[in-house]
């Protein structure tokens, strides 16, 4: 358990608790049964009336993974038949032996929070181990891929309609837990500052961006999460309010996030709110450990601040106050969805974006890309720093702590001027690999150290190795 350090000094705010997501009950009257693509009115209804809006979550990323997998399977059989075949509407199963250690974590973790919330719908979870394969099952019929992308535009037109969340009270949370997290590990920076990591993190306060652009170029360069500190804002944390739009710019906002309704847009929101937070948490601690980045775009800065920030993340919503706010399963099914957009990406990317990325994450931020393509491309200028916050993820605090020496301990004044000669083993990026790599979770267990690694194949294929206490790293 982490101590709750500086809670009781005045300079800290006194942290309360609130919903990130609820339905709204009073919407329930303004629905009617055709809608509804799968579901019957009285199933909706009954989800809204005594569900969650977090579970719903789940069940819709649940669908995914499904649809995913199935998509991916009837791609390998339309190039192994004929071009004029034609392939039957198949029973959706997900086979989770091709499931990352993030998704078989999820579903290990959320399963009884499916189970629930699906028997609302009446709709049922069912494990085939012939199959080695997971699906789902209505009035013992089992569903086929038309049935599950039906229930998916359900799922999303059900969050879309009822679901409000805060976005401002989740970013409060993960600030608060990176707070606490932060001051125990970075105790060694607290006479940097002058004022203590405790302090100085937790008095940073979410705030709406104002977007005043609708061109897409200049609209993705405002709407990210980030760190801000000027004498009229103090120090804030600005986050996107899709709400707060206008139509041109939610159309741009849907397109950054790769969505095709709103529904999936708030669930996406939430994801990258929760997970970005935790990176513009860190860019914040830079400029309190008094580092700097003279570089053009920043490129050292930004990598510093991504290489731990997956990291982060994953330890702190094991820890209060959030994991008391969040269902289980959550973090997990946050990085698997980062995964799956970080995956998409390398596919889509050229052999010369590739090796751009290569040469910014092998040299520990110091060697910035070069390519126009990437320095002036608000897309994949994001790309790079979203991707590395998948490539330097543990789930280890003991790893986490090493990454944040790495990043912070004796590194003040300019980051491009510092010799990084010697990094621990179990940190260290692969250099030179062509391929994405995954450092997949891994729980600490007894006096071992779990350090994860990945296999250098086109899938990541990950392995666990023990380092014991007494072990040189």
């Amino acid at each position: 358990m982490i101590p709750m350090l500086g809670t009781n000094s005045p300079e800290v705010p006194a942290f309360v608790p609130k919903v990130f997501a609820k339905f709204n009950l009073e919407r329930l009257g303004t629905i009617n049964s055709k809608q509804w693509n799968f579901f019957l009115l009285k199933e909706v209804r009954t989800l809204v009336s005594k569900g969650s809006a977090l579970m719903l979550n789940q069940i819709a990323t649940l669908f995914e993974f499904i649809l995913n997998s199935m998509d991916k399977r009837l791609q390998t059989r339309r190039k192994m038949e004929k071009k004029s075949s034609t392939i039957v509407d198949p029973v959706a199963q997900w086979n989770f032996t091709s499931a990352n250690r993030f998704q078989l974590g999820f579903l290990h973790a959320a399963q009884d929070n499916l189970r629930s919330t699906l028997s609302l719908l009446g709709v049922k979870f069912y494990v085939d181990l012939s199959r080695k394969s997971i699906g789902l099952e209505r009035s013992s019929v089992k569903l086929r891929v038309s049935d599950l992308r039906a229930a998916l535009q359900d799922v999303e037109l059900i969050t879309e309609i009822f679901v409000e969340y805060n976005y401002p009270a989740l970013i409060s949370t993960i600030i608060e837990g990176c707070s606490l997290e932060l001051a125990s590990e970075c105790s060694y920076l607290d006479d940097v500052g002058g004022r203590g990591v405790r302090v100085f993190t937790s008095n940073i306060k979410p705030q709406p961006l104002e977007v005043n652009d609708d061109k897409e170029t200049s609209f993705r360069r405002q709407a990210i999460v980030r760190y801000v500190h000027s004498p009229e804002i103090k120090r804030a944390m600005l986050y996107i309010e899709p709400d707060k739009l206008n139509v041109k710019q939610q159309e741009l906002l849907m397109r950054k996030f790769n969505c095709t309704s709103k529904g999936q847009l708030y669930r996406k929101l939430l994801f990258y709110h929760a997970g970005m937070t935790c990176r513009a948490v860190l860019k914040s601690l830079q400029s309190y450990a008094k580092q700097e980045d003279s570089t053009k775009f920043g490129w050292s800065s930004e990598y510093n601040a991504s290489y731990a920030a997956g990291s982060l993340f994953l330890v702190v919503c094991k820890q209060k106050p959030v994991s008391e706010c969040l269902p289980a399963g959550f973090a997990l099914e946050v990085m698997s969805c980062w995964l799956q957009d970080a995956l998409s990406r390398w596919v889509r990317w050229k052999s010369k974006i590739k090796n751009e990325f290569l040469r910014w994450r092998d040299s520990y931020g110091k060697h910035p890309p070069n390519l126009l393509d990437v320095t002036a491309n608000p897309i994949l200028s994001a790309d790079f720093k979203e991707m590395m916050c998948v490539e330097g993820c543990f789930n280890s605090r003991w790893a986490l702590g090493k990454q944040l020496e790495f990043l912070f301990l004796e590194r003040q004044g300019e980051l491009s001027e510092f010799e990084i000669t010697q990094i621990p083993l179990a940190i260290r990026h692969r250099r030179g690999s062509r391929l994405l790599l995954l450092n997949c979770p891994v729980e600490t267990s007894g006096s071992a150290r779990d350090v994860d690694c990945c296999d250098a194949s086109s899938t990541p294929i990950c392995y666990a190795s023990k380092v014991t206490s007494n072990s040189s790293v």
